[in-house]
């Protein structure tokens, strides 16, 4: 571990793009639980290639503009002596380069939501994912949203667009779904527009979920 605290605040920036990758994924794709020595080799890898691919463009662009980018080698030899006066300009660089890897791991964590573009024929036809994100939000061609009508353990049923499911992979009763309006229930053969603006349901309350891709701006059937 860092034992100074300007080495602890080199340790936290180096680990920033491998966070930020992880964060991100989990917002996008279901994530199983991992301990945490799998959760901090994946922070560390992913920080690491990212952090070299940086320092090599900036080692690139060393080479053709040296009068222009920072010395590093006088960082190493000279210490403080050379920091100092030019802490500023070193700073303003570091955090380029950490803004440059920060990119390339959300990047990184964006990248499986291209698959769709790939031909079917190299896609896989069994997942490891849940069900909900696969249909949900895998599958949501481009252009297009997510339209659900759910049956419900009441006999009732509901239908809205998409806003926000829980991505937990497990299929537990426990996950959500909110629906977004316009929101329409249909209970004891009565249809009904309500006026609320989002409706949350839990997994445990649903029976079926039928899904259909409408277009932006487009009615769903």
């Amino acid at each position: 571990m860092p034992a100074t605290v300007g080495g602890l605040v080199i340790f936290v920036a180096f680990l920033i793009p491998g966070f930020l990758y992880f964060i991100q994924r989990r917002r996008l794709v279901p994530q199983k639980s991992v301990s945490p020595l799998v959760e901090t080799a994946t922070f560390t890898t992913i920080s690491l290639i990212t952090n070299l691919v940086a320092v090599g463009m900036f080692a690139i662009l060393r080479s053709l503009l040296p009068q222009h980018t920072p010395d590093f080698d006088k960082v190493i030899l000279e210490g403080k002596s050379y920091v100092a006066p030019h802490f500023g300009y070193l700073l303003a660089w570091a955090t380029g380069m950490l803004a440059v890897s920060s990119g390339m791991a959300l990047g990184l964590a964006l990248g499986p939501r291209f698959v769709r573009r790939v031909p079917g024929w190299l896609t896989p036809d069994i997942v490891q994912a849940s069900a909900w994100y696969q249909v949900l939000n895998d599958e949501v061609p481009e252009g297009c949203q997510t339209f659900v009508g759910c049956d419900l353990q009441d006999g009732s049923y509901v239908s809205g667009y998409v806003d926000w499911f829980n991505t937990e992979v497990d299929e537990i009763p426990d996950r959500d779904l909110a629906l977004a309006a316009p929101i329409t229930v249909i209970r004891g053969g009565e249809a009904q527009e309500i006026g609320f603006s989002r409706l949350v349901i839990s997994a445990r309350d649903v029976l079926r979920l039928y899904v259909s891709y409408p277009e932006v701006g487009e009615a769903p059937s």
